[in-house]
Formats: structure tokens, sequence, C-alpha cells
């Protein structure tokens, strides 16, 4: 019936909202933790996103130039709101590179 339908509905959107906070989570962990091979990234601000982050280390380091040489980045968006979103998170990403550069 329909009253069921809706409430699996809003049942699955709220737990595909719990699944990519815990994803994002258990991520940002991984990454401030290290690994065998793979060193910690322990300066990762506490109000930046990950995409944020990812945006900047590939965009930047301390020498201006791209992680690797990467100076530009395809960011796949499937929908018109994730266009704004990292439109967003390569702002954020540039204004953090030129504060870790002042």
């Amino acid at each position: 019936d329909e009253e069921s339908a809706s409430v699996l509905q809003r049942f699955f959107a709220s737990h595909g909202c719990a699944v990519r906070y815990e994803i994002a989570k258990t991520t940002r962990n991984l990454l401030e933790s290290g690994g065998e091979g793979v060193p910690p990234y322990r300066n990762i601000p506490k109000e930046m996103t990950l995409q944020e982050f990812a945006l900047g280390f590939l965009l930047g380091d301390d020498d201006g130039g791209g992680a690797s040489g990467i100076d530009k980045v395809l960011v796949g968006c499937s929908n018109p709101n994730h266009v704004l979103e990292a439109i967003k998170a390569a702002d954020v990403a540039a204004s953090f590179r030129d504060d870790r550069r002042d």
C-alpha cells in the first residue's frame, strides 16, 4: 500500500544518509592513521569535507604545483547539485592551499 511504500522510502533515504556518513568517517580515520606503506594525512581540517581535501591535495602542494604534476581534475556529477558541491569544494580547497602557503 501507499503508506508502506512511503515508510520504506523514508527508511532507505535515512539509511543511505547514515551509510554515507559512516563511510566518510571511516575514510577520514583511515587517512589520518595511515596504513601499510601509506603515510598518515594528519592535516585534514575537521571542518573540511573529504571532497574538499581531495581536490586540494590533487591540485596543489606547498610549492604551488599539483600532486604529481596534476593541474586539472574532472569531477563526476550525476545531478546538478553535484556540480554546485564540486565548485564549492574547489573554492574551499583553493582557500585551504592559499592559507597553507602564507
